[in-house]
Parts: C-alpha cells; sequence; structure tokens
C-alpha cells in the first residue's frame, strides 16, 4: 500500500493557539477519503491534532501565530516544509492540502528527487504570484513559478477555475453522515455570519444594514483585528450579537442547522476567485445561503445573491419572498462520489 503524506505548514493560530479556520476539518476529510487506499501519516501543529483529528499517525510541525511577525512566521513555514519533506522522503505522495508562495518558493529553491506533490487550491495563487507590487515580491514570485510545474496533480475547489491540465475540481468538503444529526433541528427566523474574521468579509456593512431592523443577526468568529470587532460593537444594535472566539465544531454546525439564512459578506477585492467551506456547510446544514451573486455564480451554488448588502431586505418577509425559489441539491457533493474522483485522478496523474 502507498505512503502518502497529508500536510499542513502555515498551521494558523489564534493568540490562545487556537487553529484559526477549517484546516482541521480539511485535513481530517482529506485524511477519510484516501485511509481506505493510503497508508496515511498527517503533518500539521499541535493545535490542529489535538483532539480535533484521531486515528492517524501525526508528525507534529510548528504553529503560526496569525498576527506574528512576518519574518518569523516565514522561517517557521520553511522549517515546517524541511521537516514534512526531511521525513516524508521515501514517501510516494505528499498532499499539501494549504499552500502560499512560501511552499513554491522551497520547491524551487530546493531541485531533488522528492515524492510526488499534490496540492489544493482555494483560490488562484498563481495568478497571485504574477502580480506582486513591489520588486522583492515580483522577483520572488518569478522564482515561484519556476516550480508550479513540479507538482504532479492540483485540486482546485472554484469549479469556475481552469488553471492546470493536471488539475482535477472537487469542492472545499464532501457532504457526509456527520451532517445528518443535526437535519431535524428547529429553524429560527435568524441569519448567522460564522467563520475566521479576517478582513475578508464586510462585517461593517452588514452591521449598518442590519442594525436596529427587525431580523436578528449572529456574528460569531476569531477576530484577527480587535479594533473591527470593537468598533462593530459600538455601531450594533439590539437586535445584533457579535461575540469574537473560536466556535467548537458542534455549537458551529448546531448554529448553522438552526438559522434560516447563513450571511457570507465577502468582499470581491479580496475573495473573488476564492471558494468558502462555509458556503458549502450552509446548504449541507439547509441554511440558505445569503452571499455576493459573484460567489455564488463561481461556485455554482444557488442562494439570495446580491450586489450590494444595502440592497437585501430588512426584513424576513421580503428575505422569504427571495428565497422561495432555492432548491439546494447536495448529491454532487456526497463522500462517495469525491472519493472515487479523488483516487481515480491520483491514478491518472500520479504512476
Amino acid at each position: 500500500m502507498k505512503k502518502v503524506a497529508i500536510a499542513e505548514y502555515i498551521n494558523l493560530e489564534n493568540e490562545n493557539k487556537e487553529p484559526v479556520g477549517h484546516a482541521p476539518k480539511v485535513l481530517e476529510e482529506s485524511a477519510d477519503l484516501l485511509k481506505n487506499k493510503y497508508n496515511i501519516t498527517l503533518f500539521c501543529s499541535e493545535s490542529l491534532s489535538g483532539g480535533l483529528i484521531t486515528g492517524y499517525e501525526v508528525i507534529k510541525v510548528k504553529g503560526n501565530f496569525h498576527k506574528g511577525n512576518k519574518a518569523l512566521m516565514l522561517i517557521s513555514r520553511w522549517k515546517n516544509l524541511n521537516k514534512v519533506f526531511s521525513f516524508a522522503k521515501d514517501y510516494d505522495i505528499i498532499w499539501f492540502t494549504n499552500v502560499d508562495w512560501v511552499m513554491y518558493l522551497y520547491l524551487a529553491m530546493k531541485r531533488k528527487k522528492r515524492p510526488h506533490i499534490m496540492v489544493t487550491l482555494y483560490r488562484d495563487i498563481i495568478d497571485d504570484m504574477k502580480t506582486y507590487s513591489s520588486s522583492l515580491r515580483r522577483l520572488l514570485g518569478r522564482i515561484c513559478m519556476r516550480a508550479v510545474d513540479d507538482v504532479a496533480l492540483y485540486i482546485v475547489t472554484n469549479p469556475s477555475l481552469k488553471l492546470f491540465d493536471n488539475q482535477i475540481t472537487l469542492p472545499d468538503f464532501y457532504y457526509s453522515e456527520k451532517y445528518e444529526k443535526y437535519k431535524d433541528v428547529k429553524k429560527k427566523e435568524q441569519l448567522v455570519c460564522l467563520g475566521a474574521m479576517r478582513g475578508t468579509k464586510d462585517l461593517e456593512g452588514v452591521v449598518r444594514h442590519f442594525a436596529g431592523t427587525e431580523i436578528k443577526v449572529y456574528i460569531a468568529g476569531d477576530f484577527m483585528d480587535k479594533d473591527e470587532y470593537k468598533s462593530l460593537k459600538d455601531i450594533s444594535e439590539d437586535n445584533i450579537t457579535i461575540e469574537d472566539r473560536v466556535l467548537p465544531f458542534d455549537e458551529y454546525y448546531s448554529l448553522i442547522a438552526e438559522s434560516k439564512y447563513t450571511l457570507l459578506p465577502y468582499k470581491k477585492e479580496r475573495y473573488e476567485n476564492a471558494t468558502s467551506g462555509i458556503l458549502l456547510e450552509s446548504i449541507f446544514l439547509n441554511s440558505i445561503p445569503i452571499a455576493p451573486e459573484w460567489l455564488l455564480s463561481n461556485n455554482k451554488i444557488s442562494g439570495i445573491g446580491y450586489s450590494s448588502i444595502s440592497e437585501l431586505p430588512i426584513t424576513m418577509e421580503g428575505l422569504n419572498k427571495l428565497a422561495e425559489n432555492y432548491n439546494p441539491d447536495v448529491e454532487a457533493f456526497r463522500k462517495e462520489n469525491i472519493q472515487d474522483r479523488l483516487v481515480k485522478a491520483i491514478e491518472v496523474y500520479i504512476q
């Protein structure tokens, strides 16, 4: 049986050493897709593996505080990559489920025999590297581009992005039985906005638009900018609850499942070519997504789309009217379908 290392070298953490974002879930689901076909080893930080991922061999690498010194974060990621390639040098495949330009720089600078590389991309990082603004970043970007073809298989989550000949399009997450326990949760007439709060969401626009209306809005997640959290609290009204904390998975799923709507107010300039795991989770948990039209279109997902937050109704009756034709379909996201496509792609692109 072939050996596969599934690696998370970025490992973003908050000041309490809690993982930021969906990295634990991505690692767990990625391993679950391959565990019946390959021997799996995970590379991740203590914050990701501790109590969140079980049943696999785990080799620990360093975590990164998301507001830490950029130079130190670069050094930490480089060291993590060194450890991954050192420990997994005799593996058949290394699958990086979350990457940035540092991985490409490492591959370009370390030109030596290595296992086959798989990479998951949630946005067009290649375009990012081609269009860096500073002269130093442009130079680094050109070096990074030398390693783009070193990857044997790309897994691209945005169905609207066709970047490589050796790519397969798969969603951020798959639908499985773990969501079934929430299907009978009683719905509340409310909106939730959850996840990591890292400047990619127009939270001020949400609060200003819905403050003082009849619609209950619950915003919760780890705020990278604590001043943003304070300013949002200052302009909110009684119908809006805002909390700065990392939600345990069960509470996170429960909040989406009990809410009629899930709000995803992403900023186009920060998120245009990216996908959203929460968008999929809202469908899996039968909460109607409210998101920019471009996000729904790029992901080929149904929901309530808007061009500007200000055009959204401020009554539940108005939202309900827009949702009358909502018709979600989870069949394409079922685990069995995703698993079959992934294994076949590995067999085709990695001999």
